[in-house]
């Protein structure tokens, strides 16, 4: 019998136990409860070659896949609420005032019925804004609709700032929300199998669940942190309180991704809501400049 601790974030290895057959037997704490994970593995000769790091890396690594990896990681509950969005990630030309200071390169996602309205001119544009309620299920399609290459530009100078290769592959990734890591945190990590970013023509889902009323959670592409967020492409969500409805103007809307909307829920006095954006590090040129 081998004894093991391995501290994690995730969990804790209480104990490995090999079997004359082959077999590894792993005691793990995860979240609070105490699992075992049998896997009938040809381990023996693993265990004369490899030393006892590398063997605590590979039981981890092993127990992550066994414990998280599955095909089924997350589902809601029957009856549950479920919102679905189908949100486009685009390249346009962003025009911050009446000046004509712009960003050329400018990226946005928009929810995908205005995409083409967005790129065109005929509806302008703003960070993506959606809403949900406390215990609501959400359900996002992201189409990524880049349609040129994303250049890197060396501004702002930051001392810190190192270069990044330029990356069309986007994703979305939510603050606070809760979802299963390895499927639908927008984020490729370490060993995590599913691809979680989108490239040029594909489309990727996610699925979060808005267990509290978190207000506002901010919204990112972890496809290219450092060139993307500097063009523009990140947003919110802002999760109301139970049963909320939302208005634009005395009009009610089933989905309003709107700057201001009214809000109206049981037991809460109705408040009207304005949701503002600060954003730094832009790419800003003047009104001669392309």
């Amino acid at each position: 019998m081998s004894t093991l601790s391995y501290y994690a974030k995730l969990f804790v290895i209480r104990k490995v136990t090999i079997h004359k057959g082959n077999e590894l037997l792993v005691w793990a704490r995860f979240y609070g409860q105490l699992r075992r994970v049998r896997c009938a593995l040809s381990f023996r000769t693993y265990l004369e070659k490899l030393s006892y790091i590398k063997l605590r890396y590979y039981i981890f690594q092993l127990l992550f896949e066994r414990c998280f990896c599955n095909d089924n990681p997350i589902c809601p509950p029957e009856g549950a609420k479920i919102r679905k969005f189908e949100i486009a990630a685009i390249q346009t030309d962003i025009e911050y005032n009446r000046y004509g200071d712009h960003d050329p390169e400018g990226m946005l996602f928009v929810p995908l019925e205005n995409a083409e309205d967005v790129r065109c001119g005929r509806k302008k544009p703003i960070p993506l804004i959606l809403r949900a309620n406390a215990g609501d299920w959400i359900e996002i399609t992201l189409h990524n609709l880049f349609d040129k290459p994303v250049l890197y530009h060396d501004y702002p100078s930051v001392p810190l700032d190192m270069y990044h290769e330029p990356s069309d592959r986007v994703s979305l990734s939510p603050q606070f929300l809760k979802h299963c890591p390895v499927y639908s945190a927008g984020v490729n990590v370490g060993f995590n199998k599913p691809e979680q970013t989108a490239a040029p023509g594909e489309r990727i889902k996610y699925l979060w669940h808005a267990d509290k009323e978190y207000g506002t959670c901010m919204l990112s592409s972890f496809g290219d942190l450092r060139n993307h967020r500097y063009h523009g492409l990140f947003g919110a969500i802002i999760i109301e309180p139970p049963a909320a409805q939302y208005y634009c103007k005395c009009s009610f809307q089933k989905e309003n991704f709107n700057e201001q909307a009214v809000i109206t829920a049981p037991g809460v006095k109705a408040f009207r809501e304005f949701v503002l954006f600060a954003h730094n590090g832009i790419r800003l040129l003047t009104k001669t400049e392309i």
